[in-house]
């Protein structure tokens, strides 16, 4: 990361007024995806400017940015391996004339000079003059990036799978951040007649994708190798994941603030998930959690001050709820309370959107469930989530939801569908199935008023556990990985 940082070249003025009309050639069809800017976002300082070609060689074509119609400035791809064109821009070297909007207009050329494809996004200005400490904001990125680089990883459960502890590492919005373009995917249910979250979060929200998680590490050691695999594990490193937060946040205060302040200054929502209850998943691949009730509740308060009044989507509890029967009666009832009290912790703050795991449609009946959820306080959150890290299809958990939702007074909920492309498996194993397949994309327009979003919240690659040949829990598995991205619809 130090070498990459050292070889960003920084912009220190404003482009020369020389006009540069653009026409796309006609008969054009590529379509050119911009990673940052995004549209609307107010930005200052040092700024990596990136876009993408969708379904072209990054090697035969060339990249531009203007301002306004004014001067093209060439675009060179800074990150050897990667599939974009990227260059870094000092705003605070230019002259503005207010908050903007200003115009940025990407343009990408062939061999030949003809244009292929154009896209604009409208930016402001943070402070109307441009100016910011771009150092100190790299200097405190790479401290994190240090501290980060030595988390391990996190088991996946047993009778259900949970994700690794997603690579988070990742800089600030000053040097290699990206928020993602939130895909646009139905869900399979008619939309009922509800009316919207009082608290969605999710509204308008983008996603943060880390540019350092494991599948953008695997196209770079594929690209000379296994080129191919290397562009087709990128359909996994282009989509956002979700920040775990557990027993390996020791500060779980500060790495909250800061995981939430990374999303943030990137100009997305960061979607956290809290996984440190007593008796984690009863001694299975992903046993742990903390140790006691005090303990835990002190770690939730730390959490919940770390992000302060920062708006903020929090899942609680991934298998606390659907996998407690392992429990005696005295352990289920201690946990339902810990989970209320986690939920009225979360919410004291005004930013706060709480989803309590409810499992998936396969596991325990809606009636059952429904039950559970209400003694640990879904009344007084958002909702609660569904399929976290399993196979079940978009259509089996949507209906599934529906049926929880009517028997908690209307509650949303959001879902996970980072390997349910494929459904599960004909025997149900959960453990590393073969031939599944990525879902769809996460998404914040999901056309059904009751699903406030769908995510990827195990990050798809991770190993569930050494079955069916993988690595242990929580490893980053590479051939699945990729196996899941070749079977994906899209």
């Amino acid at each position: 990361m130090v070498a990459i940082l050292a070889l960003l070249v920084i912009v220190t003025q404003l482009a020369l007024p020389n006009l540069l009309p653009v026409t796309q050639a006609v008969g054009a069809s590529p379509s050119l995806d911009v990673w940052w800017p995004a549209d609307g976002a107010v930005i200052n300082g040092v700024q990596p400017f990136k876009v993408m070609l969708k379904d072209a060689d990054v090697g035969n074509y060339t990249a531009y940015w203007q301002v306004d119609g004014d001067r093209l400035n060439a675009m060179p791809t800074s990150l050897d391996g990667y599939p974009h064109k990227e260059t870094t821009v000092d705003l605070s070297g230019w002259t503005w004339r207010g908050s903007g909007p200003y115009v940025i207009t990407f343009v990408a050329k062939d061999a030949a000079g003809n244009v292929l494809a154009t896209r604009s996004v409208n930016i402001r200005t943070g402070d109307g003059a441009g100016a910011s400490s771009s150092q100190a904001s790299s200097s405190s990125s790479l401290s994190l990036l240090q501290r980060l680089s030595s988390f391990r990883k996190l088991p996946s459960a047993s009778a259900t799978p949970y994700p690794s502890l997603s690579s988070v590492a990742s800089s600030s919005l000053s040097s290699l951040s990206q928020p993602s373009s939130v895909a646009s995917s139905a869900a399979a249910s008619s939309a009922p007649a509800v009316t919207s979250s009082p608290h969605n979060v999710f509204t308008g929200a983008r996603f943060y994708v880390n540019p350092q998680n494991d599948a953008a590490k695997q196209a770079e050691a594929w690209k000379s190798s296994r080129p191919q695999d290397a562009q087709t594990i990128l359909k996994i490193a282009q989509q956002p994941e979700t920040f775990w937060m557990g027993n390996w946040n020791p500060d779980i205060a500060g790495d909250a603030r800061k995981f939430a302040d990374i999303a943030i200054n990137a100009g997305a929502l960061p979607v956290f998930v809290l996984y440190n209850i007593p008796q984690r998943d009863c001694g299975g691949y992903s046993a742990g959690g903390a140790n006691g009730g005090d303990a835990y509740r002190a770690w939730v308060r730390g959490f919940a001050e770390g992000i302060g009044s920062r708006k903020a989507a929090v899942l609680v509890e991934p298998d606390a709820l659907a996998g407690m029967d392992c429990l005696s009666e005295q352990d289920r009832e201690t946990r339902m309370q810990l989970l209320r009290e986690t939920v009225q912790t979360l919410k004291s703050k005004p930013g706060m959107a709480v989803y309590i795991d409810a499992g998936h449609a396969a596991w325990k009946s809606a009636d059952d469930m429904a039950s559970r959820l209400t003694k640990a306080g879904i009344d007084m959150a958002e909702g609660f989530s569904l399929n976290v890290s399993n196979f079940e299809t978009d259509a089996d958990t949507v209906r599934y939801g529906t049926e929880l939702s009517q028997k908690t007074g209307g509650k949303h909920f959001v879902y996970d569908a980072g390997r349910n492309g494929a459904g599960p498996a004909p025997d149900r194993q959960w453990c590393n199935p073969p031939d599944r397949a990525l879902g769809q994309r996460p998404t914040v327009n999901t056309g059904n008023a009751l699903v406030d979003a769908v995510l990827w919240v195990k990050g798809p690659g991770g190993s569930d556990g050494s079955c069916n040949g993988a690595p242990s829990a929580g490893q980053w598995y590479p051939e699945y990985a990729l196996g899941l991205a070749q079977r994906a619809r899209w």
